[in-house]
């Protein structure tokens, strides 16, 4: 019996490389014509934060939450100035330290850090407010991991300065 020659032999999958390779090149092509770009993910390039209010009786929290947010503007490339065309503002509205373990002599052994802040972002230009939100955080602190109020302090400080400033993004 004669064999007939029919050409290379196809490897499996041959086709179906070739429409993954086709499917490939249009996605880049169509995600090439969608306006993408690399940067400019914030609606504000400059902002001013002035300090922010405090309508608790603890004081001082205020300061170190501005700080904290100021930082955090400053790490993502938005300019703080006091000059710019649109202003950060903030309100702490509750400060929380509820005390979950107690020492011998009263000492807090371990417990929580709460904080509630209202923001909101003014368009000094026409006076309009661009949003407001009330946000919320909290952590815990325990001695026996060697973790203190103040560190539970700065870490709830550094997760609304984080959420406070991803506000400024585009797309509201």
């Amino acid at each position: 019996m004669r064999r007939r020659h029919r050409g290379p032999e196809k490897q499996p999958g041959g086709s179906f490389n070739l429409i993954k390779v086709c499917a490939y090149l249009v996605l880049c092509f169509i995600a090439s014509g969608c306006g993408y770009r690399v940067g400019g993910l914030y609606e504000v390039q400059e902002v001013s934060i002035p300090i922010f209010d405090n309508r608790t009786e603890r004081r001082l929290h205020e300061f170190d939450l501005t700080q904290a947010v100021v930082r955090e503007a400053s790490q993502r490339g938005i300019r703080v100035s006091p000059n710019a065309t649109h202003e950060l503002r903030g309100r702490i509205v509750d400060i929380d330290q509820p005390v979950v373990v107690p020492g011998p002599r009263d000492q807090v052994v371990a417990g929580a850090f709460a904080v509630k802040v209202e923001v909101w972002i003014v368009d000094r230009r026409n006076g309009k407010e661009l949003i407001r939100e009330i946000i919320a955080q909290s952590a815990t602190f325990d001695e026996a991991r060697q973790k203190t109020v103040t560190d539970a302090r700065q870490e709830v400080f550094d997760r609304l300065a984080k959420i406070i400033i991803s506000k400024i993004e585009k797309n509201w």
